[in-house]
């Protein structure tokens, strides 16, 4: 196992974890403060976090010191708080993504850390450095298992265990045994199938959850167990075989850059294979009178029609995963905002207009797949014209070297809609104290902000 590729992944993230820099670094602080802000705005906007919270603490009295970020700081055990913390994380569909690992790593992995340093008196620096070594695990094995395993497992399910369990035993230990059997049992035990979570998306929050439950318990047995390097001769070829069936080829580039500079961002609440489509549609709201409208075709790659399987959308959740309601909402609204979607669900004119919605996938853009979104978004006309855009690149892809400036436009925009003006109050703390400073002394000043 000592020249395996799974533990070269694992010294990969340590390595550039313990070399992190200040870019790096910055990169890891904005990845939080986006995490948090966007969980923190779910338990105003969301009605399943108020949900979920309100049935983990039913009947129990206040136990525990770890944190609850939502309207104010909450405190209850461990597990409740990591599982609201991460359910919160991606519930409104804005968490940050790894494009090249296909998945949304910060939702289980900031929780994890965070919750890790409360425990340990870690600092904001040690946070850091975990959720950069687990950003660069996940992306590493994201990318060997490939497209062939994301068709199947939800990799922000899957891999965001793996990467948790690992990340945890790595911060707290560094050892080389405790950190594989903690990757290994969360490996083993780990789940999440796609085609089902395409289908049920009003529980797609509970992938980050429970990827961050497995990996904490992985965490916490691994010490209980001895000898499963040993006994893990042959296991990456039982993973290409029975989980993939198709891993890729390691490129020696993987090890170059740290995942952390690669990250993306959403700035529409939705998910991110629609977003080259929302921004087609944009682009052509100002050309075209909806009343002129013939018909509407999408072109689209093989990941974005995935989304296309939710018709006539009732609710938020399941409007943030149609394809034919996104496209017309930003027809009209030129914008997908949390506001543009609810006022196009109550809109008829609108509801009829998606009827007229056609979605194909094409070949060719599907072979872009993940470096590229290519989209082709074509608007027939009653008098026989054709409007058309092409768009390729979300707009919060890492190729586009969005500004922190904009992210934090985003979170401002958030804190308005939420109501909750603390969202605000934590963006400044983590970005501008000292990364030196406690977790647990970082809490009790939002804690304290809470009372102001």
């Amino acid at each position: 196992m000592e020249n395996s590729l799974l533990m070269r992944f694992l010294l990969n993230a340590s390595d550039v974890a313990e070399k992190a820099n200040f870019k790096e670094h910055r990169a890891a602080l904005l990845s939080i403060a986006d995490t948090i802000s966007v969980a923190m705005a779910s338990h105003s906007i969301d009605a399943r976090v108020k949900n979920l919270k309100a049935s983990l603490l039913e009947g129990t009295k206040a136990k525990g010191e770890a944190a609850i970020f939502g309207n104010k700081i909450e405190k209850a055990d461990d597990i409740t708080a990591l599982a609201i913390n991460s359910f919160a994380s991606h519930s409104l569909e804005l968490d940050n993504w790894l494009p090249l690992g296909m998945l949304h790593p910060s939702s289980s992995i900031v929780p994890a850390a965070i919750l890790l340093a409360q425990k340990k008196d870690l600092s904001l620096e040690d946070v850091a450095d975990g959720i950069i070594y687990g950003y660069q695990l996940s992306e590493s094995l994201g990318r060997w298992l490939g497209r062939s395993y994301y068709k199947i497992w939800h990799t922000t399910s899957t891999i965001g265990g793996m990467s948790v369990a690992a990340m945890l035993s790595w911060m707290d230990e560094n050892d080389d045994e405790r950190i594989m059997n903690s990757l290994l049992l969360a490996l083993t035990y780990s789940g999440g199938h796609m085609p089902l979570i395409n289908k049920l998306v009003s529980i797609k929050p509970v992938s980050p959850m429970h990827a961050s439950i497995i990996g904490y318990y992985s965490f916490k047995m691994n010490n209980a167990f001895k000898g499963l390097i040993r006994e893990a001769d042959g296991i990456e070829s039982k993973i290409c075989a029975n989980l993939s069936n198709n891993c890729a080829t390691v490129d020696e580039t993987w090890d170059q850059e740290s995942a952390v500079s690669r990250l993306g961002y959403k700035i529409f609440p939705a998910c991110r294979n629609s977003h080259t489509t929302i921004q087609a549609a944009i682009k052509l709201s100002g050309k075209v009178d909806l009343n002129s409208i013939e018909s509407i075709e999408l072109e689209v790659f093989e990941e974005a029609a995935q989304v296309a399987d939710i018709r006539s959308p009732t609710t938020l959740e399941e409007a943030m995963f149609s394809l034919s309601f996104l496209t017309v909402t930003a027809l009209a609204k030129k914008w997908v905002g949390f506001k543009e979607i609810q006022e196009a669900l109550s809109d008829t004119s609108l509801r009829e207009l998606e009827k007229k919605v056609k979605i194909r996938v094409r070949d060719d853009y599907t072979a872009f797949f993940p470096e590229k979104h290519p989209i082709t978004l074509k608007v027939k006309l009653k008098d026989g014209g054709t409007l058309e855009e092409y768009e390729e690149i979300p707009y919060g892809d890492p190729s586009h070297n969005i500004s922190d400036e904009a992210i934090i436009e985003k979170l401002r925009s958030l804190s308005e809609y939420s109501g909750n003006k603390k969202i605000l109050k934590f963006v400044n703390l983590i970005l501008k104290e000292n990364i030196d400073i406690k977790i647990n002394e970082l809490i009790e000043k939002i804690s304290t902000a809470d009372s102001e």
